[in-house]
């Protein structure tokens, strides 16, 4: 009976064990591995949850056409069969479901489950590079018109306006003003008389302030 409770949980990814609780078939999405190149498929882990719940009227009517018996007949073997499990883990005994985990009674009558520590893979890994389609090209829509990517690229391209360089005019600035130091140097010589203002001053004579009539 546990051989076709798993292959209900695997088919729909839930089954109920009325009086005990719902186990339930978890998927985690495909994981892409980059530096190998791969993608790893989805796995599958099985979770427990607690509650006194009743399997749904599609299980009676899948079990019954597996076992080839009326929907009753069907619900009566789940009921017994469930209600044999109880028994035995009141009396202490684990009840391992191949592929699934095991169940038991825990502490304060609760029901424990250990799912299977290996996780379930129904697919295999494929691998895969990564495309790169160089000058490709594509419609785009500016305002009613339709332009392609090249030309919305040399519309909207402009040219890079590049930094004042106040470094560089300053230093030639500097070199200009050596140069023409030593330039005035060799020419007048290095005394305080190059460097002064040589053209004398005669001061005027100031015009009497009365003159007789």
């Amino acid at each position: 009976m546990l051989g076709l409770f798993y292959q209900y949980l695997i088919r729909h990814h839930r089954i109920v064990l009325p009086g005990l609780g719902t186990v339930v078939l978890q998927r985690k999405p495909a994981v892409s591995d980059f530096t190998e190149h791969i993608f790893l498929p989805p796995s599958y882990s099985f979770h427990w949850e607690n509650g006194d719940t009743n399997p749904s009227e599609a299980f009676f009517i899948w079990l019954s056409h597996k076992l080839d018996i009326a929907e009753e007949d069907a619900a009566i073997r789940v009921t017994n069969f469930v209600a044999d499990l109880k028994r035995q883990m009141n009396a202490g005994k684990e009840i391992f479901w191949e592929g699934v985990g095991t169940i038991r009674r825990g502490t304060e009558s609760a029901i424990e489950f250990e799912p299977i520590e290996t996780e379930l893979t129904f697919e295999n890994k494929v691998h895969g590079e990564k495309v790169i389609h160089e000058n490709s090209t594509h419609t785009l829509l500016v305002g009613d018109k339709e332009k392609t990517s090249v030309e919305m690229t040399e519309i909207l391209h402009l040219p890079e306006a590049k930094p004042f360089d106040w470094i560089r005019i300053a230093m030639i600035a500097a070199v200009l003003s050596i140069i023409f130091m030593i330039a005035y140097i060799w020419k007048n010589g290095l005394n305080a008389n190059s460097v002064s203002n040589q053209k004398k001053i005669t001061p005027k004579e100031a015009p009497p302030t009365y003159q007789p009539k």
